[in-house]
């Protein structure tokens, strides 16, 4: 018997030790993780804030060339009239496609952001569940290993006192 009672306190105790190292791994983890989220919404806020300033930039230029080309075709002498209007027109078709190429990357990139943004919030939370049931596990775990220790260790200790048999 006297062998036996090492190893009834030995158990649990490194079953504790592998517990904690557990809970902590899996703690620090899931806030790690809380963490990375937000830095990864932030890069893609200022990936987002980049790409709408491109597309400014871009919608500047060509309002500029269609400028630039307007003033180069009026100085150009042509036949008739019909044949500046056409290239004129040639012009504006390629300036409003080009105008519709950069408003569409706008739109994408605008749903994009809501996209991530749902899928970052919707992380979060999970993460912030997992972290809760695994708060809620420890707090079970220490109130099992109490009851253990109360019944278990206890009257162990009991017995090598000479207090039970």
């Amino acid at each position: 018997m006297r062998r036996l009672i090492p190893w009834l306190i030995a158990v649990p105790l490194l079953m504790g030790c592998a517990q904690g190292a557990r809970h902590e791994y899996l703690t620090a983890g899931l806030q790690q993780a809380l963490l990375n989220t937000d830095s990864l919404q932030a890069m893609a806020v200022e990936y987002s804030d980049a790409a709408k300033a491109k597309a400014a930039q871009d919608l500047e230029r060509q309002d500029n060339a269609l400028m630039l080309k307007i003033k180069t075709l009026s100085k150009a002498q042509y036949a008739d009239d019909a044949a500046l209007e056409a290239a004129i027109l040639e012009a504006m078709v390629k300036y409003k496609t080009s105008v519709v190429a950069v408003e569409l990357d706008l739109d994408t990139l605008r749903k994009r952001d809501v996209d991530f943004v749902d899928v970052a919030d919707l992380t979060r939370e999970a993460l912030a569940g997992v972290l809760a049931v695994e708060a809620k596990s420890w707090a079970n775990y220490a109130s099992r290993m109490d009851l253990i220790n109360e019944a278990v260790v206890g009257r162990v200790v009991k017995a090598l006192s000479g207090g039970a048999k």
